[in-house]
């Protein structure tokens, strides 16, 4: 094997190694494991683009010396379907900024159980991108995440399938997010199919706007148990919950203990409980404020449910209408409306 040219002026080159074989021909590496060459700090556009795709051999990924991927396409499917890479170390990235730049950078890979990202503060697309899209889809050996000190994450589909398929992933730690937004599909499907997630919550994400959306984020999440979004205090955006926990069956009682308001966008909660089938009760001990028809924002929230008693403030009776009319709305078999929270 030979490793062929330097690291030119500029960094466009990375210093990924080549195989040449017996008729002189330059291959695809066969190598397990990978470093990035002393000194290399950020990537650059189009570098790792499609590196290793593919590749069946890498096991082992060593990028700690990064700080910062800034490149367009930087690392685009960089190593999309290297399905015995194991473990891999961005111990040290601070910030991921540029267009499409990690987007499906690990997707398929199978056998991924291990990632660093531990000091990563800021993925920030703010123009048209899809920064961490994703970007772990389907890595189904992945089991928990270290996100604690992500406080920014904002662009179009910044987030959008970032963990969708991840059916061994448990916990992911997100607890200082607090800057979201730039486009609908941001956080959509972001846990879709995580059928072993049981602990994430974003407890400093407060309200749903400009268009923020966390559709089908939970969807098929069958292990969840508590509600992630719990601080919650206004929802603006069309959809913005809408089949956010379908097919959670191991919700049993969720409430909205800060959620104030629905307001402008259409069909916010539409379909968002849809066949969670251990669903008994749902709160929401703070609702005061509803623009336009409830039944545009609740619209089928509990269908494929039974026998749900959802619970509102006793002043809230005189916004929302008779509750024959609100159960129907709702969907859902046998389904009880109840104005008996206090009003505060």
């Amino acid at each position: 094997a030979s490793e062929i040219g330097t690291i030119p002026t500029g960094g466009s080159f990375v210093g990924i190694p080549r195989d040449i074989d017996a008729n002189g021909k330059l291959v695809e590496p066969q190598i397990s494991s990978y470093s990035l060459p002393a000194g290399v700090s950020d990537i650059g556009d189009f570098v790792f683009d499609e590196a290793f795709h593919s590749d069946t051999y890498i096991q082992t990924l060593n990028m700690s010396g990064l700080t910062a991927i800034s490149g367009t396409n930087a690392c685009t499917e960089a190593f999309l379907g290297c399905t015995n890479l194991t473990s891999v170390d961005m111990s040290n990235v601070v910030n991921i900024t540029g267009t499409r730049a990690c987007y499906s950078m690990f997707e398929g890979c199978t056998s991924l159980t291990s990632v660093n990202l531990g000091k990563l503060e800021t993925i920030d697309e703010s123009t048209n991108g899809n920064g961490a899209q994703r970007m772990f889809y389907g890595c189904t050996s992945l089991q928990t995440v270290d996100l604690s000190k992500l406080n920014k994450a904002y662009g179009p589909s910044v987030c959008y399938s970032m963990f969708e398929g991840c059916t061994n992933l448990t916990t992911v730690k997100l607890e200082s997010l607090a800057t979201i937004g730039g486009g609908a599909n941001g956080y959509q499907r972001m846990f879709y199919g995580c059928s072993s997630l049981v602990n994430v919550s974003f407890p400093l994400i407060t309200e749903l706007l400009n268009n923020m959306s966390f559709s089908s984020a939970f969807r098929g999440c069958t292990s969840l148990i508590s509600n992630p979004l719990s601080n919650l205090e206004r929802v603006v955006t069309s959809g913005g919950l809408s089949s956010a926990f379908y097919g959670c069956t191991s919700l049993v009682s969720v409430s909205f203990p800060k959620l104030k308001s629905l307001g402008n966008g259409y069909s916010t909660m539409s379909n968002c409980f849809y066949n969670c089938t251990s669903l008994t009760t749902l709160s929401f001990p703070a609702l005061t404020t509803i623009s336009g028809s409830y039944a545009n924002h609740f619209n089928d929230m509990l269908k494929g449910c039974s026998n749900v008693t959802v619970h509102f403030r006793s002043d809230f009776q005189s916004v929302i209408g008779s509750w024959a009319s609100v159960a129907a709305g709702f969907s859902g078999t046998n389904t009880t409306v109840l104005f008996d929270l206090p009003a505060q």
